[in-house]
């Protein structure tokens, strides 16, 4: 029976990279199986030295593996790239906050199976037989003739796309290499390519959308940015708890609307924050560096802008939207205080320059869902409507300050994206994720509700891609309407892979 232990072994470990690559990686072709089969080799022989690095080595392996198991366990999918982009840029009190949320469903049950499997390899040592050292490389072998197969054939495709999009070579190789080495691949590229956000572009154009720039006729423009905030939570919306009273009263009315069927470019904050503010598109993100940001054409017409956020603006290497921020003339940041805000704002509006163009960013109801007070905690059983209730006060604030201030202003309340409520975001489905507000009122009875309306698409849905040529036309710019038209009917979302998708395939999933 000795004689066929190994080859058992061998078998079993071709068959567990087969099924994880299948139904975890959703990667069912021969280069991810080879890839992950020769993972599981090294892992087993590493596990089964005597050498103490080399077992380090392994429970590394297996601790990330588990990791990654766990995630999929919690969520039904694999680690979206999204994820990673937004793990890697987020800051070190909200990653802790997450991380906390997880500790039990994710972290402890990974650390504890990594452990379990690295102490029974160290009670079962076995002597190996040469052909099943050597086995990790043979597949090597033919993973590597595989990869070369493939990419002669599609060479012209593949360096169209390296040159184009500095994150594909990472996506390439996440995809070839899932298990474990994928993401660790990823992290790497997108380390390198995140530099891009550091850096200055010179000779900046507008836009082929953007016509001119007309004498501005609204004065003061606030633009306010919720956080994973689900519409579906909102009384203002018809949910029967009471959130939103202070939303309520600033939002109906004259000159006021609560628009319906709303959904937002992206489910991660990173993307859908910059594809509001810049004309970068789902397909390419080249328009985020070669072209002026909203902010930047803001400035042109004599705004002085402000960015007040709840939220870092810089990342590990620079985050994508805070290309964006970095732009503004004054940027306020006081981490995870929505309620410093209404003060941040009272300040800006106090300066002496005539036209203000202000953005305000929350932290709003980013999971753990821990952002409210003992008021709200009072007031509503679950964590996720106490978050809403919390902003909707905030709002209030905010909204007392800038009628204290100006006569002539318009506010837009709306959300980076929705939220699987109790799940989060930024998953590969679930069209939840795309759902927001969006809450309008200007002093202003040219820009009335009509306005907003008119960007509706033809399926009656708002995109948060319109988000740029509403605050154009407000900051007195012409468009090109056969542009504009074009994009507005050109229904998709930047996905949490970073892959443009027409945005009625999520509608259709559920």
């Amino acid at each position: 029976m000795k004689k066929y232990k190994y080859p058992v072994i061998m078998i079993a470990l071709i068959i567990m990279s087969y099924l994880v690559n299948t139904f975890i990686y959703k990667r069912d072709s021969t280069a991810p199986h080879l890839a992950t089969l020769a993972l599981f080799l090294c892992t087993f022989i590493l596990l089964n030295n005597t050498k103490w690095y080399s077992v380090i080595t392994g429970f590394i392996i297996t601790l990330i593996f588990s990791l990654e198991v766990a995630y999929f366990a919690e969520f039904h999918e694999k680690i979206s790239t999204g994820v990673i982009d937004s793990g890697m840029e987020t800051n070190s009190s909200e990653a802790s906050a997450m991380l906390g949320h997880y500790i039990f469903s994710i972290l402890l049950p990974a650390i504890a199976v990594s452990l379990l499997i690295t102490i029974f390899f160290r009670k079962k040592t076995l002597v190996l037989p040469r052909w099943f050292k050597i086995s990790p490389l043979i597949v090597c072998v033919f993973l590597l003739i595989s990869l070369v197969r493939e990419a002669i054939a599609d060479h012209r495709i593949l360096m169209l796309s390296f040159r184009e999009d500095p994150y594909e070579p990472g996506r390439y190789l996440r995809d070839k290499f899932p298990v474990v080495a994928g993401n660790l691949l990823y992290i790497a590229g997108a380390a390198v390519s995140n530099d891009r956000y550091a850096e200055e572009y010179t000779d900046r154009k507008l836009n082929n959308a953007v016509i001119a720039g007309n004498k501005p006729e609204n004065k003061v423009i606030v633009f306010v940015i919720g956080e994973s905030s689900s519409p579906s939570r909102y009384h203002i919306y018809g949910y029967p708890g009471e959130t939103t009273p202070e939303m309520e009263r600033i939002f109906t009315g004259s000159g006021s609307c609560a628009t319906e069927k709303v959904h937002s470019s992206a489910p991660i904050t990173r993307n859908s924050i910059s594809l509001s503010l810049s004309f970068y598109t789902p397909e390419s993100e080249e328009n985020l560096f070669r072209e002026k940001s909203i902010i930047e054409m803001a400035q042109d017409q004599g705004y002085k802008t402000y960015w007040l956020g709840a939220q870092p603006v810089f990342g590990v290497h620079g985050s994508k939207y805070g290309f964006i921020a970095n732009k503004s003339d004054v940027i306020t940041v006081d981490e995870d205080n929505d309620m410093a805000l209404p003060g941040l704002l009272k300040k800006a509006l106090s300066e002496p320059e005539e036209y203000k163009f202000i953005i305000v960013h929350l932290l709003g109801s980013h999971k753990p869902y821990a952002n409210y007070t003992e008021t709200e905690k009072n007031q509503f059983s679950d964590d996720y409507d106490r978050t809403i209730r919390y902003t909707d006060r905030v709002m209030g604030h905010l909204y007392d300050e800038i009628t204290a201030a100006a006569d002539d202003y318009t506010l837009i309340y709306t959300s980076d994206h929705g939220e699987l409520i109790g799940k989060g975001h930024g998953f590969t489905t679930g069209s939840e994720q795309f759902m927001i507000p969006f809450l309008y009122k200007s002093a202003n009875s040219s820009f009335d509700c009509q306005f907003i309306e008119k960007y509706r698409n033809q399926d009656s849905w708002l995109s948060g891609l319109m988000n740029k040529y509403i605050l154009s036309e407000l900051l007195g710019y012409s468009l090109n309407q056969k542009v504009v038209e074009s994009e507005k009917n050109n229904d998709r979302i930047l996905s949490a892979e970073d892959y443009s998708v027409p945005f009625h395939f999520y509608l259709e999933e559920n």
